[in-house]
Formats: C-alpha cells, sequence, structure tokens
C-alpha cells in the first residue's frame, strides 16, 4: 500500500511525475529533491519501488513523510521500469504527466516551463525539451546539451514550426523525421497529457527490456500534436550500467521498435523512405549478430546478421557472417561496426 494515501479533501495535483525506483538508494533523494524544488509547486511524485534490495524503501518513505506530496509503495521487482511506470501512471491524479528515473534531475524550471507549451496551444498533448547529460554533477565542464549538440533544432527544421521564443510545435513531417533520423525525446524530458496515455491500449510495452520509451514516443508522434521547447530543463545522468549498458538488449528493442513503427506508419512512407527504414533496421539487426557473436552466441548473431542481409544485403554483413564460422580467436576485432 502507498506510505501516503491521499484523502478527497486534497487538491487534486495538475502533475503527477512518475519516477520507478530500483536500487537506487545513491541518487534517487536527489531525484526527489529536484522535483521538490520546482517553481511550480501543485504536483504530486509517485515513486514506486520495484522490489529494491538496499535502502531505497526506507529513503522514499522519509521523503515521503516530509512531503505530503511525495507518493511511496513497494511492489515485488517486475523486472522493468516500463511495468512499474505502468502502476504508477494508473494512480496518477494529475491531467499532465512527466517521468523522472531516480537517477536523474530536474531543473528547477521544468514543470513551469513545459506548462507554456500546453498554454500556448490547447490541442498540443506532448511537450519535450531538450536536456544536459552529465556523469558527476549537471554544471560539470564535460556536461552538454544533447539536442542542441546535434544541431536538433537545424537538422529537424523542416518538421518544426516555430511559435514563439524557444518553442515550436510539430508538423506531419515530424513522425517521418523521428523514424528515419533519430527520436529526440528521452524519458525525463517529457510532459504528456494524462489521457493521452491513457488513450493508448498500453502505456510502455512491458516485453521490451530496452527501447520501451522510444516505442511509445513513436506511437504518440505518430498521431498527437506535440511541442518542442529548446531549452535544458532536465539532467540525464550517465552511470553505464543497467539495461542500456547490454549491447545486446540495445540492439534487440531497436529492432523491435523499428519494425513495429515500419509496420505502423507504413502509409506514411515513400517507398524510398521504406528501403530507408528498411536499412536502419538492417543495422540494428547487424549489432545485434554483432553483440550476439562477441558474448560466443554465435549461432544467434547468424541468424540476426541473415536477417540483415534479407533487409540490405551488404558486403560488410556478409564478411561479418562468415568471420562468425572462424575459430573465436580469430573474430575478437570488429569492422565497420554500425553507429
Amino acid at each position: 500500500m502507498p506510505s501516503r494515501v491521499l484523502g478527497q479533501g486534497d487538491p487534486k495535483p495538475t502533475v503527477s511525475v512518475i519516477m520507478p525506483c530500483h536500487n537506487g538508494q545513491t541518487y534517487v533523494a536527489a531525484a526527489v529533491e529536484s522535483v521538490l524544488r520546482q517553481t511550480y509547486t501543485n504536483f504530486e511524485i509517485l515513486a514506486v519501488d520495484d522490489g529494491s534490495s538496499d535502502d531505497t524503501p526506507n529513503i522514499l518513505r522519509s521523503l515521503a513523510a516530509a512531503d505530503p506530496r511525495v507518493i511511496t509503495w513497494s511492489q515485488s521487482a517486475c523486472g522493468t521500469a516500463a511495468a512499474a511506470r505502468n502502476a504508477a501512471v494508473a494512480r496518477a491524479r494529475g491531467e499532465l504527466v512527466a517521468f523522472l528515473d531516480d537517477d536523474d534531475l530536474f531543473h528547477p524550471e521544468k514543470l513551469e516551463r513545459s506548462l507554456v507549451g500546453f498554454a500556448r496551444r490547447p490541442d498540443i498533448q506532448v511537450v519535450f525539451h531538450d536536456h544536459v547529460r552529465f556523469r558527476h554533477d549537471p554544471h560539470e565542464a564535460e556536461a552538454s546539451r544533447f539536442l542542441a549538440s546535434r544541431s536538433y533544432v537545424a537538422t529537424a527544421a523542416d518538421a518544426l514550426e516555430s511559435i514563439g521564443p524557444s518553442w515550436f510545435v510539430a508538423s506531419p513531417e515530424f513522425y517521418r523525421f523521428s523514424s528515419l533520423e533519430y527520436v529526440g525525446m528521452v524519458t525525463n524530458a517529457v510532459m504528456i497529457r494524462r489521457k493521452t496515455l491513457l488513450d493508448e491500449p498500453v502505456v510502455f510495452q512491458t516485453n521490451l527490456r530496452n527501447g520501451e520509451d522510444v516505442d511509445l514516443w513513436l506511437r504518440l508522434i505518430h498521431r498527437c500534436t506535440i511541442a518542442y521547447c529548446d531549452e535544458a530543463l532536465s539532467y540525464y545522468r550517465l552511470t553505464g550500467s543497467g539495461v542500456s549498458s547490454d549491447a545486446c538488449e540495445v540492439a534487440r528493442g531497436d529492432v523491435l521498435v523499428h519494425e513495429a513503427n515500419l509496420a505502423r506508419g507504413q502509409a506514411r512512407f515513400t517507398p524510398a523512405d521504406v528501403r530507408r527504414y528498411q536499412a536502419k533496421i538492417a543495422e540494428a539487426w547487424f549489432n545485434l549478430g554483432y553483440a550476439e557473436v562477441q558474448r560466443g552466441q554465435c549461432s544467434a548473431g547468424r541468424r540476426a546478421y541473415r536477417q540483415a542481409l534479407r533487409l540490405a544485403p551488404s558486403g560488410r554483413v556478409l564478411a561479418a557472417l562468415i568471420k562468425s564460422f572462424a575459430p573465436s580467436g580469430l573474430t575478437g576485432r570488429r569492422s565497420g561496426q554500425a553507429r
């Protein structure tokens, strides 16, 4: 049961911040406190302890006791952040939903600035913004704005229409751009109308160990009106651990997410787009094949290489397939890994 149950007399929050937590004792207090320091204060934090074996549950209970906007409960480990997020979304009361992982941080004006997007146009269903990637301190010299460093506004110029300083609304071209180039949204940098989320058959796909967030973003981009704020309003911690550090799971997630998206959006792609998207998916199959071979699963690696060849024949992939039959001592070097 939640550590605090909201009564009927409690004011309804505008924003529900969803936070899945698993063995996050090192950073979880800082993550929660970054929300509590927001300039916009009408929110609730739904912090789900997903079967932690460290001090995370006690830290969350202490934070909930100190501030009534923090609601926390523990559940048996689901194995994925997707299931924990879904459980919290089901309990959310806010009109809008934001997400924060237990090792990331919000900028103090994250909620206030995101709400501006929804106020600009009533048809906007999703708002996202830039974020800073860091290792130890969000203000360290090595930290950088992720999308700005990739010239996102310029690169996506044909898919974004200015609606004010720092603000853009996505055009129908945005779905094509996000599918064929890359998805600029990350979990801590989005805010979504709760009704929009609940209109989905499932919020986060629990069968995906990696890429469940990108899968949701592509589904929303396919059907929603989306606004982008060209400001860094959250901080993404690079820890080098977790599912995102598993090369096999990353590549497998890429394959599943983009194959599903290609099938979903087929009618919106030209024949040239389809060929280009198939080549992108072939790269993911190639990466999966290489990762499998590297961990000694050569049969699985060959199956992945063959899938890559089926979608986009390539001498590089064929060479990798042939090399996978060589004695293990000769397969250590990678040639032409997809980036």
